[in-house]
């Protein structure tokens, strides 16, 4: 009786570890799922000042390389509205550096800065000024 007793002891506190770990082994996503996880808007950047409006360009990474752009500005009446429109790729070369082509035009000298499910930060190494630019999955 006394084995049967330690035996179930031992399956019982097992059964706890084992319980516990499972709850520990939340898996973080990927640069690539949280690069794709939605459309990005900008809320800031080192180089130029964003309206309002502004902020309601956005970006967007597709799984299948393809990137979209919207660009807001005002117009003659001082109304927000949808300036342009722009599709290219994208390839994620590591966790911190990202390459774009649109059109003709490649830029690899991307630097992702941070990235998290709400903002991501993309500093653009291209020019002899460097832009960082801010994300974040809120418009305007």
């Amino acid at each position: 009786m006394k084995t049967i007793k330690s035996i179930f002891t031992l399956l019982a506190f097992t059964t706890l570890l084992s319980c516990s770990k499972d709850d520990n082994d939340s898996r973080q996503p990927t640069v690539a799922e949280l690069l794709t996880s939605g459309r990005w808007y900008f809320e800031s950047m080192t180089t130029v000042t964003l309206d309002n409006c502004g902020k309601n360009t956005s970006i967007q990474f597709y799984e299948n390389g393809n990137i979209y752009t919207e660009t807001y500005s005002l117009n003659g009446a001082s109304e927000c509205v949808l300036s342009q429109v722009n599709s290219g790729t994208y390839e994620l070369l590591s966790d911190t550096q990202l390459s774009t082509t649109n059109g003709s035009e490649t830029n690899s000298s991307l630097v992702i800065v941070q990235i998290s499910e709400t903002q991501l930060i993309i500093r653009d190494e291209s020019g002899s000024t460097h832009n960082t630019i801010t994300f974040d999955k809120t418009q305007g």
